[in-house]
């Protein structure tokens, strides 16, 4: 139970972070005017892809310190 608890908090505050981050970056500049949708669904993919990544490394190196 406790592993779900650690991935899921660490999953939305790495997408709340990368979404944050990937805000400031301006990343508009690569897709072509008026792609509003497009854009906004690739912020939402790389920030969640961010926020699973950072989830499970948490949940590893929990995994590592619970062991015995």
């Amino acid at each position: 139970m406790i592993n779900y608890v650690v991935y899921f908090t660490f999953l939305f505050l790495g997408f709340a972070l990368a979404f944050r981050v990937l805000r400031t970056l301006e990343i508009e500049k690569y897709f072509k005017k008026g792609k509003i949708a497009e854009i906004n669904v690739a912020y939402f993919i790389i920030s969640l892809i961010t926020g699973h990544l950072l989830g499970e490394f948490a949940l590893r190196v929990i995994t590592l310190f619970m062991e015995k």
